[in-house]
């Protein structure tokens, strides 16, 4: 969201204030029952490098509430307070370690095997 034009701001802003948004051409589309996902980068840095001292074996719960409370920061550096007091909840996603991105790159390869045996190909 951070890399975002500054008028995407705008209709966000009248989207998540007034659940519709108008056009230029005046017509108004419904945002009342819609659920809005934004994701952002900021923060990563600090969870990739691993500067709050993140461990598998430490009290999960303070590790999340230290990274979320980071990240929180950074959205508040980054983001002017009308767009961040609209936002009802911001939920901070881990970094993958590195069992389960060998789960992920399993689950593709068993896919890409699936789809080379209906050629008759072999990947080796």
């Amino acid at each position: 969201i951070e890399k975002a034009h500054p008028d995407i701001f705008n209709s966000l802003l009248q989207i998540l204030e007034e659940g519709r948004l108008t056009d230029g051409q005046g017509r108004v589309v419904d945002f009342k029952n819609t659920i809005i996902i934004m994701t952002t980068n900021l923060g990563t840095r600090e969870i990739t490098r691993g500067a709050l001292g993140f461990t598998l074996q430490g009290d999960t719960n303070n590790d999340y509430d230290q990274m979320k409370a980071r990240v929180n920061e950074e959205l508040k550096k980054n983001f002017k307070p009308e767009f961040l007091n609209r936002v009802d909840d911001v939920i901070v996603f881990p970094q993958l370690t590195r069992e389960e991105l060998m789960q992920i790159v399993d689950l593709f390869v068993k896919r890409l095997q699936v789809r080379l045996d209906e050629r008759d190909l072999k990947l080796t």
